[in-house]
């Protein structure tokens, strides 16, 4: 096996991913170490801890919920959208109050505390969404996201008045909202994400042209492409696009058969 190949894996992906995801929360510890003394580092650790702690609850409410249970079907997605949101805004009203009654941060920073741990478990919730749609590639660009805006949101700080505590509660915030962002747009079409017409893009495409290949209004052929259904086609599906026998789950469909081998083990 080539080193290509072993690097377009999707394992290999899946293990980059939680790879950098580590990488984002050591970076922006040592930050604190290294800005906010030992004092500063004990705050920051704890509330990231605890941020940590909420953030399971709700992996193991939503998380593991969404992987095995078909989200396709909307009362469970609705569940899942229900129980994510409440679950953010209770960690973050819990993390603001603390905040606040802590007397640790300023007023303004103690109410950031609370979406910014709203935005933490979003983005975590994303992430596994992201991972049950087999897009473990895009798991990267999201942790590298989230580090560098925070990052950045740092060096302007640093730059305007130097470091505080109330300085990484802001750039966890536009870290974690950033990459929440980036999450929802790799969102596979049918994942719970909105799409227009109720169906993949690929359903655009027609069927002219020779050998019934799909090509698209302005004549470009169509690239083989899989995925799955968002709601059930508003129209017959064209020629040459099918669901092989090698698909087994019944909304997973194919352009051609030529595309069959890769279609059936990525989404």
């Amino acid at each position: 096996m080539s080193i290509r190949s072993m690097v377009r894996r999707p394992v290999t992906g899946a293990v980059l991913g939680q790879g950098t995801q580590a990488l984002a929360g050591l970076v922006l510890q040592v930050a604190a170490a290294r800005y906010l003394g030992a004092a500063g580092l004990a705050a920051f650790a704890l509330g990231y801890g605890l941020l940590v702690l909420a953030t399971a609850v709700c992996s193991g409410l939503v998380g593991d919920s969404l992987t095995v249970l078909d989200r396709m079907d909307a009362r469970i997605r609705a569940g899942l959208h229900g129980w994510t949101a409440a679950v953010s805004a209770l960690a973050g009203a819990l993390g603001a109050g603390a905040a606040l009654l802590s007397g640790a941060l300023p007023w303004w920073a103690g109410l950031l505390v609370g979406p910014a741990a709203a935005a933490f478990i979003v983005e975590d919730t994303l992430r596994r969404l992201l991972m049950a749609s087999g897009r473990f590639w895009s798991l990267p660009a999201v942790d590298g996201a989230s580090l560098l805006l925070a990052l950045g949101t740092l060096v302007v700080a640093g730059a305007t008045g130097g470091l505080s505590l109330a300085s990484f509660v802001v750039a966890l915030l536009v870290g974690q909202t950033g990459a929440a962002l980036v999450a929802w747009w790799r969102l596979p079409a049918g994942s719970g994400r909105a799409v227009r017409g109720g169906t993949r893009r690929g359903a655009r495409c027609s069927t002219s042209g020779s050998g019934g290949r799909p090509r698209r209004p302005s004549g470009r052929p169509c690239s083989p492409s899989c995925g799955s259904w968002s709601s059930p086609p508003q129209e017959p599906p064209p020629t040459g696009r099918s669901r092989p026998p090698g698909c087994s789950p019944p909304r997973r469909w194919c352009w051609w058969p030529a595309s069959v081998p890769s279609c059936c083990r990525t989404s």
